[in-house]
Protein backbone atom coordinates (compact mmCIF):
# COMPACT_ATOMS: atom_id res chain seq x y z
CA UNK A 1 0.00 0.00 0.00
CA UNK A 2 1.23 3.21 -0.97
CA UNK A 3 3.03 5.92 1.90
CA UNK A 4 0.75 9.08 1.06
CA UNK A 5 3.42 11.35 2.79
CA UNK A 6 1.31 14.93 3.28
CA UNK A 7 4.41 16.62 2.39
CA UNK A 8 4.20 15.10 -1.30
CA UNK A 9 0.06 15.64 -1.11
CA UNK A 10 0.90 19.34 -0.44
CA UNK A 11 3.49 19.39 -3.48
CA UNK A 12 0.53 17.51 -5.58
CA UNK A 13 -2.93 19.78 -4.83
CA UNK A 14 -0.67 22.71 -5.61
CA UNK A 15 0.33 21.57 -9.01
CA UNK A 16 -2.89 20.60 -9.57
CA UNK A 17 -4.59 23.76 -8.18
CA UNK A 18 -2.09 25.92 -10.08
CA UNK A 19 -1.95 24.16 -13.48
CA UNK A 20 2.27 25.00 -13.22
CA UNK A 21 4.97 23.92 -11.92
CA UNK A 22 6.66 27.01 -11.84
CA UNK A 23 4.10 28.75 -10.08
CA UNK A 24 3.22 26.05 -7.58
CA UNK A 25 7.04 26.12 -6.76
CA UNK A 26 6.35 29.16 -5.50
CA UNK A 27 3.05 28.99 -3.64
CA UNK A 28 4.93 26.27 -1.40
CA UNK A 29 8.00 27.90 -1.40
CA UNK A 30 10.42 25.28 -3.21
CA UNK A 31 12.66 25.22 -5.98
CA UNK A 32 10.89 23.99 -9.33
CA UNK A 33 13.54 21.24 -9.26
CA UNK A 34 12.28 19.96 -5.69
CA UNK A 35 8.82 20.35 -6.42
CA UNK A 36 9.00 18.07 -9.57
CA UNK A 37 11.25 15.48 -7.61
CA UNK A 38 8.75 15.34 -4.76
CA UNK A 39 5.97 14.76 -7.99
CA UNK A 40 7.72 11.95 -9.27
CA UNK A 41 8.30 10.66 -5.88
CA UNK A 42 4.44 10.51 -5.58
CA UNK A 43 4.15 8.40 -8.61
CA UNK A 44 6.39 6.02 -7.80
CA UNK A 45 4.79 5.58 -4.76
CA UNK A 46 1.19 4.92 -6.50
CA UNK A 47 2.93 3.47 -9.54
CA UNK A 48 0.24 6.01 -11.61
CA UNK A 49 0.66 9.13 -13.54
CA UNK A 50 -0.98 12.00 -12.11
CA UNK A 51 0.16 14.80 -14.30
CA UNK A 52 0.02 15.07 -18.33
CA UNK A 53 2.85 17.68 -19.20
CA UNK A 54 2.71 17.07 -23.56
CA UNK A 55 2.88 20.88 -23.84
CA UNK A 56 4.03 24.06 -21.04
CA UNK A 57 0.26 23.49 -19.89
CA UNK A 58 0.03 20.84 -17.16
CA UNK A 59 -3.15 18.84 -16.71
CA UNK A 60 -4.40 15.96 -14.58
CA UNK A 61 -4.81 12.58 -15.98
CA UNK A 62 -7.68 10.47 -14.35
CA UNK A 63 -5.36 9.16 -11.49
CA UNK A 64 -4.76 12.52 -10.53
CA UNK A 65 -8.14 13.40 -10.88
CA UNK A 66 -9.37 10.66 -8.45
CA UNK A 67 -6.55 11.61 -6.07
CA UNK A 68 -7.35 14.97 -5.99
CA UNK A 69 -10.11 15.28 -3.21
CA UNK A 70 -8.78 13.05 -1.25
CA UNK A 71 -5.30 14.47 -0.98
CA UNK A 72 -7.44 17.64 -0.44
CA UNK A 73 -9.22 15.78 2.51
CA UNK A 74 -6.07 14.51 3.74
CA UNK A 75 -3.96 18.18 4.04
CA UNK A 76 -7.39 19.33 5.83
CA UNK A 77 -7.29 16.83 8.62
CA UNK A 78 -3.51 17.72 9.07
CA UNK A 79 -4.31 21.41 9.02
CA UNK A 80 -7.35 20.58 11.13
CA UNK A 81 -5.40 18.30 13.97
CA UNK A 82 -2.81 20.88 14.39
CA UNK A 83 -5.43 24.04 15.10
CA UNK A 84 -6.85 21.54 17.82
CA UNK A 85 -3.25 21.17 19.20
CA UNK A 86 -2.73 24.84 19.00
CA UNK A 87 -6.37 25.46 20.39
CA UNK A 88 -5.62 23.02 23.44
CA UNK A 89 -2.37 24.95 24.11
CA UNK A 90 -3.75 27.86 24.17
CA UNK A 91 -2.76 28.73 28.10
CA UNK A 92 0.89 29.64 26.75
CA UNK A 93 2.23 25.80 28.86
CA UNK A 94 5.45 24.81 27.42
CA UNK A 95 4.59 21.11 27.27
CA UNK A 96 1.73 19.27 26.41
CA UNK A 97 1.19 15.49 26.52
CA UNK A 98 -0.08 13.21 23.57
CA UNK A 99 -1.89 10.05 23.22
CA UNK A 100 -2.47 7.34 20.89
CA UNK A 101 -0.03 9.03 18.49
CA UNK A 102 1.35 5.32 16.67
CA UNK A 103 -2.41 4.82 16.21
CA UNK A 104 -3.12 7.85 13.99
CA UNK A 105 -0.48 6.54 11.51
CA UNK A 106 0.32 9.03 9.05
CA UNK A 107 -2.24 11.72 9.93
CA UNK A 108 -0.82 11.92 13.71
CA UNK A 109 2.77 12.22 12.16
CA UNK A 110 2.65 15.30 9.66
CA UNK A 111 0.20 16.88 12.98
CA UNK A 112 3.20 16.22 15.05
CA UNK A 113 5.94 17.21 12.66
CA UNK A 114 3.96 21.14 12.00
CA UNK A 115 3.66 21.24 15.48
CA UNK A 116 7.19 20.68 16.71
CA UNK A 117 8.00 22.81 13.84
CA UNK A 118 5.89 25.69 14.36
CA UNK A 119 6.07 25.69 18.19
CA UNK A 120 9.55 24.44 18.99
CA UNK A 121 9.33 25.86 22.40
CA UNK A 122 6.80 23.42 23.25
CA UNK A 123 7.78 20.42 24.81
CA UNK A 124 5.78 17.14 23.50
CA UNK A 125 5.37 14.14 25.70
CA UNK A 126 4.15 11.10 23.61
CA UNK A 127 2.65 8.43 25.53
CA UNK A 128 2.16 4.98 24.26
CA UNK A 129 1.75 3.69 28.17
CA UNK A 130 -1.96 5.00 29.05
CA UNK A 131 -5.12 3.94 26.27
CA UNK A 132 -5.29 7.52 24.79
CA UNK A 133 -8.91 7.89 26.45
CA UNK A 134 -7.16 7.05 29.93
CA UNK A 135 -4.94 9.97 29.29
CA UNK A 136 -7.73 12.40 28.53
CA UNK A 137 -8.54 11.13 32.16
CA UNK A 138 -5.81 11.84 33.43
CA UNK A 139 -5.10 15.16 31.76
CA UNK A 140 -7.05 17.71 33.99
CA UNK A 141 -3.70 19.43 35.23
CA UNK A 142 -0.51 20.04 33.64
CA UNK A 143 0.90 19.40 31.29
CA UNK A 144 -2.92 19.33 29.24
CA UNK A 145 -3.46 16.70 27.35
CA UNK A 146 -4.85 15.47 23.37
CA UNK A 147 -4.96 12.13 22.07
CA UNK A 148 -5.38 10.86 18.75
CA UNK A 149 -8.80 8.56 20.03
CA UNK A 150 -11.38 5.98 17.72
CA UNK A 151 -14.84 6.93 19.42
CA UNK A 152 -17.47 5.76 20.41
CA UNK A 153 -16.23 4.98 23.92
CA UNK A 154 -17.86 5.60 27.71
CA UNK A 155 -17.60 9.45 28.35
CA UNK A 156 -16.63 10.69 25.20
CA UNK A 157 -18.74 13.44 25.26
CA UNK A 158 -16.75 14.69 28.55
CA UNK A 159 -13.78 16.07 25.96
CA UNK A 160 -13.80 18.55 22.85
CA UNK A 161 -13.23 16.90 19.66
CA UNK A 162 -12.78 17.52 15.94
CA UNK A 163 -12.76 14.82 13.51
CA UNK A 164 -9.45 14.18 11.40
CA UNK A 165 -10.66 11.31 9.27
CA UNK A 166 -14.33 9.09 8.37
CA UNK A 167 -13.50 5.59 8.43
CA UNK A 168 -16.59 2.82 7.68
CA UNK A 169 -16.81 0.00 9.45
CA UNK A 170 -15.96 -3.31 7.55
CA UNK A 171 -17.16 -6.42 7.68
CA UNK A 172 -14.44 -9.20 7.48
CA UNK A 173 -15.14 -12.80 6.38
CA UNK A 174 -13.51 -16.25 5.28
CA UNK A 175 -12.73 -16.48 1.61
CA UNK A 176 -15.55 -17.82 -0.05
CA UNK A 177 -17.81 -16.94 1.93
CA UNK A 178 -21.63 -15.83 0.61
CA UNK A 179 -20.61 -12.10 1.75
CA UNK A 180 -17.48 -12.21 0.77
CA UNK A 181 -18.12 -11.08 -2.98
CA UNK A 182 -20.55 -7.79 -1.88
CA UNK A 183 -19.54 -4.75 -2.18
CA UNK A 184 -21.74 -3.67 1.44
CA UNK A 185 -23.12 -5.91 3.62
CA UNK A 186 -26.70 -5.15 6.00
CA UNK A 187 -25.67 -5.55 9.95
CA UNK A 188 -29.01 -8.09 9.90
CA UNK A 189 -27.16 -10.36 7.69
CA UNK A 190 -24.40 -10.45 10.22
CA UNK A 191 -26.33 -11.74 12.73
CA UNK A 192 -26.97 -14.94 12.78
CA UNK A 193 -23.00 -15.40 12.62
CA UNK A 194 -20.25 -16.46 14.92
CA UNK A 195 -18.00 -13.62 15.65
CA UNK A 196 -14.17 -12.92 16.75
CA UNK A 197 -13.64 -10.29 18.64
CA UNK A 198 -10.28 -8.70 20.73
CA UNK A 199 -12.62 -7.79 23.24
CA UNK A 200 -12.98 -4.24 25.03
CA UNK A 201 -13.21 -3.01 29.04
CA UNK A 202 -15.09 -0.21 27.59
CA UNK A 203 -18.90 -1.57 27.45
CA UNK A 204 -20.08 1.11 24.92
CA UNK A 205 -16.98 0.49 22.58
CA UNK A 206 -17.79 -3.59 22.92
CA UNK A 207 -21.11 -2.50 22.19
CA UNK A 208 -20.52 -0.50 18.73
CA UNK A 209 -17.57 -3.07 17.34
CA UNK A 210 -20.28 -6.00 18.00
CA UNK A 211 -23.66 -4.04 16.67
CA UNK A 212 -25.35 -4.59 19.68
CA UNK A 213 -27.55 -1.71 18.32
CA UNK A 214 -28.90 -3.88 15.67
CA UNK A 215 -29.39 -7.00 17.70
CA UNK A 216 -32.63 -6.60 19.35
CA UNK A 217 -31.46 -7.52 22.85
CA UNK A 218 -29.90 -10.61 21.08
CA UNK A 219 -26.23 -11.42 22.28
CA UNK A 220 -23.50 -11.92 19.63
CA UNK A 221 -22.22 -15.51 19.87
CA UNK A 222 -18.37 -15.35 20.14
CA UNK A 223 -16.07 -17.94 18.76
CA UNK A 224 -12.78 -16.97 19.58
CA UNK A 225 -11.08 -13.85 21.31
CA UNK A 226 -7.70 -13.44 19.95
CA UNK A 227 -5.64 -10.64 21.62
CA UNK A 228 -4.96 -8.27 18.89
CA UNK A 229 -7.09 -6.79 15.46
CA UNK A 230 -4.12 -9.31 13.62
CA UNK A 231 -5.31 -12.20 15.38
CA UNK A 232 -9.07 -11.49 14.74
CA UNK A 233 -8.06 -11.97 10.73
CA UNK A 234 -6.26 -15.20 11.49
CA UNK A 235 -9.22 -16.22 13.07
CA UNK A 236 -11.06 -14.81 10.11
CA UNK A 237 -9.50 -16.33 7.58
CA UNK A 238 -9.48 -19.98 9.53
CA UNK A 239 -13.26 -19.71 9.12
CA UNK A 240 -13.91 -19.17 12.96
CA UNK A 241 -15.77 -16.35 12.54
CA UNK A 242 -16.66 -12.65 11.29
CA UNK A 243 -15.95 -10.16 12.40
CA UNK A 244 -15.50 -5.59 12.06
CA UNK A 245 -12.09 -3.88 11.41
Amino acid sequence: MADLDPRLLRAFVAVAEELSFSGAAKRVGLAQQTLSAQIRQLEARLDAKIFRRPTRRVALTPAGEALLPHARDVLAAVDAGLEAVRRSVADASNAIAVGGASEAGAIGEAILERFRRDFPEIAIAVSELLPPQALLEAGGGPPPAVAFVRPPFRGVNRFSTVTLLAEPRLATVPAGHALAARASVEPSELMGETWAWVGSPDRVAESFWLLEDHRYGRPPRIGGRPRDWAGLLGLVAAGRGVGLV
